[in-house]
């Protein structure tokens, strides 16, 4: 009888079949030790370095889950691939492998981690309804940890959701420290300040995040300025604040103080170019109190100079520049009117640098000293009343004597019947021409200046 040797696969197929084994965990192996890489960067603030080695963890993933497609290991390569994706930002792309990894894998931890990047992504990629579903499976899960980061969210989602009551429920009662700035974000839709303010002194415990602060008293100003400022003051007690941060919370304070209470706007805008120095934000206060001071002056010896400081602070450009760049313009194309007259139509130039005081600058003041300045320069042009008319809408206290002024000087204007409730068919005609003559000869003035400074 033959005895029948055990069958062994050929000594090819089970090296094949090894490399295939070593590959796929050198693959893994090395996805994971760039994570491990990643992490430690971020706790260390290396965040350009770390989100350049999620963008490796993600590819090397990819090519995990894709080249084994069989391997009981491709779920751990698709959330791996997933989560480094969200960390980079592209949580649009990371869906795709976080929605497969929950919906094949049979480990129950893997999908539960899988879920939470998911139910992320979603929200992240906007579609808050879809967050909302994923993560309502997860906030009883039976790990306290993993129930308060769902609750987080789902809370996050339905804030996206516009629903601040049932985002408030679940915020209340997730455990994570990041839930108190979301906790007050809901309480500040729901119009409830004062408690919103009350969660957010207790936030004040954690390491500052200027971005969530900034957000925070953003939302809390709208509802109620006086509980935002208090919290300003408490916060820049602490002292780990860098100077750009102080000067910085200190400028947004002034920002949202500045249209109801300006004295106390200039006395922010102030106190942070105390605090910056001469750092970006010290130079970005500076600029904001020349325009500050642009708009309330009539002194047009200080316009020239306020000229001059926005020029000097512009000079390295970025940031500055967005803030000032326009308006320094028309403060210099103010200055060039209020000095040597132009050639053609001075009147019209000067009268072109009020409108312009007026309605891009709001430095009312100032656009009512440039329209009396009109009358004064050229009291026998034809749009002296003009201006001296919209010198009175601006100072409500000269309004009697430019009455007495037209009647004595300009009855017979166009301007000064109009102004009395009388307007014959010639005005339509004296507004059109000079009107035109803006457009042709002010205008264009501008434009050829422009071409010359840019040659």
């Amino acid at each position: 009888m033959r005895i029948r040797r055990p069958h062994h696969p050929p000594f090819w197929l089970v090296l094949f079949t090894v490399a295939i084994g070593c590959a796929y965990y050198n693959g893994l192996y090395n996805a994971n030790r760039l994570a491990d890489e990643a992490r430690k960067a971020e706790r260390e603030g290396r965040r350009s370095e770390a989100r350049s080695l999620w963008a490796q963890v993600a590819v090397k993933a990819e090519s995990v889950a894709t080249r084994y497609p069989d391997s009981r290991y491709r779920d751990d390569a698709l959330l791996m691939q997933g989560h480094a994706l969200k960390e980079i930002g592209e949580c649009l792309d990371a869906i795709a492998p976080l929605h497969e990894a929950v919906a094949v894998s049979t480990d129950f931890e893997l999908r539960t981690q899988a879920g939470l990047l998911l139910g992320e992504c979603h929200l992240s990629a906007g579609e808050a309804d879809s967050a909302w579903s994923i993560l309502s499976s997860l906030v009883d899960h039976p790990d306290s940890s993993t129930s308060s980061r769902a609750l987080l969210w789902r809370g996050r989602a339905a804030m996206a959701r516009r629903e601040p009551a049932d985002a408030l429920s679940d915020l209340r009662r997730t455990k994570e420290p990041d839930g108190l700035f979301d906790r007050a974000a809901a309480l500040t839709a729901l119009g409830w300040a004062s408690d919103a303010a009350a969660v957010l002194d207790t936030a004040r415990r954690l390491p500052f995040d200027e971005g969530r602060w900034v957000r925070a008293l953003t939302s809390l100003g709208e509802v109620d300025l006086s509980a935002a400022s208090l919290l300003v003051r408490r916060l820049l007690t602490r002292g780990d604040l860098t100077s750009g941060q102080r000067g910085r919370l200190l400028m947004a304070e002034a920002q949202r103080w500045a249209a109801l209470d300006r004295a106390y706007a200039v006395d922010r805008f102030t106190a942070a170019a105390s605090a910056a120095g001469d750092s970006l934000e010290g130079r970005l206060a500076r600029a904001h109190l020349a325009m500050a001071e642009a708009r309330q002056t009539t002194d047009l010896d200080r316009v020239v100079e306020l000229t001059d400081e926005l020029g000097a602070l512009m000079l390295e450009g970025g940031e500055v520049v967005d803030l000032a760049g326009s308006f320094a313009a028309v403060l210099d194309a103010i200055v060039l009117a209020i000095g040597p007259p132009e050639p053609i139509h001075p009147d019209l130039h000067l009268f072109r640098r009020a409108e312009e005081a007026r309605d891009s600058l709001l430095a009312l003041p100032l656009a009512g000293k440039l329209f009396l300045l009109v009358a004064q320069r050229y009291p026998s042009s034809v749009i002296a009343p003009k201006a001296l008319l919209a010198a009175a809408m601006l100072r409500e206290e000269i309004a009697d004597s430019v009455q007495r002024v037209l009647q004595r000087q300009y009855a017979t204007s166009l301007y000064t019947r109009a102004a009395g409730g009388d307007f014959p068919p010639e005005y339509s005609v004296i507004e059109d021409s000079i009107l035109t003559l803006l457009n042709d000869v002010v205008l264009r003035g501008e434009r050829e200046r422009e071409r010359e400074r840019r040659r």
